[in-house]
């Protein structure tokens, strides 16, 4: 029987304009909603001495959205996905505290330290087409993706996270893990700094990831500078001779 590990596949998105502004509202939403329900929490343990449950807050997101049309455009689960971290982070603060540790309290979250939307169904929510060319995001519509990477029918979790002005969706895949045959050889490895690692047989393993991100980046930054040499050549030959013809007159 082949083991099986968790492994999240990230792809990069092609948001329109409309859809990156959309996400960016969602964004919003989202963050009001994980900020309220701490300072609900804060008031409600500080003044009245009273623990909120979870079941309690999400009755309380229920009444919300069939008031507040904002929350209501958010898809649901998103917002459940909220609750629950906000929990997770009050229960690593009282895990801390027990042990002695110092422990921060959850902080309140600003438009920097929230760049995630979270779908705990994601096989349910974001749903690729069958060439895996477009993903549906909910309230936001059909977003084209980078192709190469495969993501089986079914998976857990899923995510929507914008960084440096990019999107990207992340899935939580699981992958049967397929042992190499045995050899019945014992090698020593160590890892290297020129090298990814050298072997005791006098083997050397190069980290061909790095280096072609490298290459890759360094050829595109010299297609950029020659670029941009030859606008300066072509801006000093245009303006030279106007410029010593003026100063003739």
């Amino acid at each position: 029987m082949l083991a099986v590990v968790k492994r999240i596949e990230r792809i990069r998105l092609y948001p329109t304009t409309r859809q990156v502004a959309e996400l960016a509202v969602m964004l919003d939403v989202t963050r009001d909603l994980y900020n309220a329900l701490l300072q609900q929490r804060r008031d409600a343990y500080r003044l009245r001495k009273i623990k909120v449950t979870a079941k309690m807050r999400y009755a309380e997101i229920t009444a919300l959205r069939a008031e507040d049309a904002r929350l209501r455009a958010v898809y649901r689960e998103a917002e459940d996905a909220v609750l629950h971290r906000l929990d997770l982070a009050m229960t690593a603060f009282f895990r801390r505290c027990k042990r002695g540790e110092t422990a921060g309290f959850p902080r309140f979250k600003s438009r920097r330290r929230w760049k995630q939307l979270e779908f705990p169904h994601g096989d349910r929510a974001l749903r690729l087409d069958q060439a895996q060319q477009r993903v549906n995001v909910p309230g936001v519509g059909s977003v084209k993706l980078r192709k190469g990477r495969q993501v089986p029918a079914t998976y857990g979790r899923a995510w929507v996270v914008g960084k440096n002005g990019r999107w990207y969706a992340c899935f939580e895949c699981e992958r049967a893990v397929r042992p190499l045959p045995e050899t019945n050889e014992v090698i020593g490895v160590d890892p290297g700094v020129h090298v990814l690692a050298a072997l005791s047989d006098g083997r050397l393993i190069a980290n061909a990831a790095v280096g072609e991100k490298r290459k890759a980046k360094t050829v595109r930054l010299q297609r950029e500078l020659e670029a941009l040499t030859v606008r300066g050549r072509a801006r000093r030959v245009t303006n030279g001779p106007r410029a010593w013809s003026h100063q003739g007159t």
